[in-house]
Order: C-alpha cells, then structure tokens, then sequence
C-alpha cells in the first residue's frame, strides 16, 4: 500500500488487517517492486493499493506506482504466482486495449499471465475514501467465505442500496475464474 502518497491507502491497510489478521502487509516506504518480487510468488492474496495509470498509447507499459517506481504491465507477467486472487486497488488498472490485436494488453492480463486466478481491478479515476471503504467491505465479504465474484456482487448491493453513486461502486470488475 502507498500510504505516503494516499490517504485512502492507510485506511484501506486498516481494514486489510482486521479482516486477514494474519497477512503480511507492507505498506509506506516498505511497498516496493522488489517486496512485491520477493513475497507474490507465495502469496494467496495480493492487494495493491496505489497509483494506477493506463498507457492506452503502449499498454504493456500501464503501470502501478510503487513506493520505488512504477511496476509496468510487462514486468508484472513475470512474478510468477501461485494463483492468487489480485485485487489492484487503483485507477485504470482494469483498462485494456485490443484495437491492435485479438489480445486485450493490460494490467489484469499481465497478473493473469503471471499465475494468477483472478484479478480485481477499476476501469476508471477512482475516489481514494470511497474506494477504502468499498475496499474494507469487499475484504469482509471475502474472510466470511464468499467467492470474489460473490462478494463483489454483495459490495456493490449494499453501495446500491445505501444509495451512493455509481462513480463510487461500480469501477470494479473481476476477470478470471468466478
């Protein structure tokens, strides 16, 4: 999690550690590529709070800005996991593109091609309190034993029903296995 850069995140880090007491979590100065390199090939959850950007001009190069730099789309197909699910809590990091080809580029490709069994990702610019609260949620629905498609499905139920706006609920989508 960059909670030096992100508010939000800090909450979010909060949240993650009640819901998986548990978990290794690195966050602040200690969220690098190199942790990330060193600690996702054994994870069986992997959340990245951070800074997201799509590069719709070289997708491959779409990134997740770490506390050390950027961990691009090409780098991210070489962690070799165990089959996580991967929940990128950033902007655009479901953002793909397939007008040059038959293949979408992108982040949630990249984690795919790297082992993973699922990925969470937002489409859009996403709102830094709203997204730690939905975060917090998700997480809980996950650790009562929910299936990811479940719980996202539940998350999004209760923004609804709480009224808040689609902005807020409705970047997240899941690719993978149900």
């Amino acid at each position: 999690a960059d909670s030096l850069r992100l508010p939000g995140a800090a909450v979010e880090v909060a949240a993650l550690r009640r819901s998986w007491p548990q978990a290794r979590v690195h966050d602040g100065a200690a969220a690098t590529r190199e942790t990330l390199r060193r600690e996702a090939p054994t994870a069986g959850l992997l959340h990245l709070t951070c800074h997201g950007e799509f590069r719709a001009d070289s997708p491959a190069f779409s990134m997740l800005h770490l506390h050390d730099g950027a961990l691009t789309a090409l780098e991210a197909e070489s962690l070799a996991l165990a089959g996580p699910l991967v929940v990128m809590s950033a902007c655009e990091s479901a953002l793909a593109d397939a007008a040059r080809g038959d293949e979408s580029i992108g982040l949630v490709r990249s984690f795919l091609v790297a082992g993973a069994s699922r990925v969470l990702g937002g489409l859009w610019a996403i709102d830094d309190e709203a997204t730690a609260r939905w975060m917090a949620a998700f997480h809980d629905e996950l650790a009562r034993g929910l299936p990811p498609a479940h719980a996202l499905a539940q998350v999004q139920r209760r923004f609804i029903a709480e009224g808040a706006h689609p902005f807020h609920w409705a970047p997240f989508v899941l690719h993978g296995g149900a």
